[in-house]
């Protein structure tokens, strides 16, 4: 599922005017959109689900399903009405998810408040599943909270802004390789074409829990959060310290 889509596909097969669910709910319900993985041939219908005001696309014709492995065929619907994305601090939220579990977090200032002050318990997100459904659910050039989407996630949409080199702290949407660890090093391996994604640890406990869980789930789609350094020309590494920077999409 995703909360937009895509109205045309240019000659060269590039999408073109993208559309929020919401806004194609008031257009008619009949029509098609594509899928924002532009290599996934799904046709998209806009749904809306009981108790939410928010409407979101969904391949709800047998004949126009996503392809295997595509992240929107994969219950990533994000119901912004659930949390406070005024009170959402990327910084604080990405030092969370990439430091260790023994040591206390400096919390933001609007994120310490946003708790105390809010009675109605809403949240921001702050869990990398949560921030990865809400990234996913989003156009690369929209913003949450003033941050564009391609800030925070590197995925096969926003990979051509990378060129240059992929610094500091992101989500990275990755693939697993054939060859996807080395015990001596102990370091796990991923790839998001064209980069080549290192993922390192001191504890070995953690380096065997990642890697047994990222072996068993080789066919599947990896979310990394880390603060990365380029080693090289499409080359990337970033240190492993806690069980909240990775996630598998099942």
């Amino acid at each position: 599922m995703s909360n937009y889509a895509f109205r045309n596909k240019n000659c060269k097969g590039q999408l073109m005017n993208p559309i929020s669910a919401n806004q194609a709910q008031t257009n008619n319900i009949s029509c098609s959109y594509y899928c924002p993985n532009a290599n996934c041939s799904a046709y998209l219908y806009v749904c809306s689900q009981h108790g939410s005001t928010n409407a979101y696309f969904a391949a709800t014709h047998a004949d126009h399903r996503h392809i295997p492995n595509c992240p929107y065929g994969h219950n990533i619907n994000f119901d912004e009405d659930k949390y406070d994305e005024q009170a959402f601090n990327y910084d604080s939220a990405l030092d969370h998810l990439i430091t260790a579990s023994t040591v206390t977090v400096q919390q933001h200032p609007n994120n310490s408040t946003a708790y105390i002050n809010n009675p109605t318990g809403i949240h921001p997100i702050r869990t990398i599943g949560q921030i990865y459904c809400m990234c996913k659910s989003l156009d690369i050039h929209s913003t949450y909270n003033s941050i564009k989407i391609h800030e925070m996630l590197v995925d096969t949409r926003s990979i051509n802004i990378y060129n240059a080199g992929i610094y500091g702290k992101r989500l990275i949407e990755a693939n697993v390789p054939r060859y996807c660890y080395n015990p001596t090093e102990q370091e796990i391996y991923l790839e998001l074409n064209p980069y080549n994604i290192t993922l390192k640890f001191n504890d070995f406990d953690l380096y065997d829990f990642m890697k047994n869980r990222i072996y068993e789930n080789s066919d599947k789609l990896i979310i990394v959060a880390g603060d990365w350094q380029q080693i090289a020309q499409y080359h990337i590494e970033t240190k492993i310290v806690s069980k909240r920077q990775v996630m598998v999409l099942h």
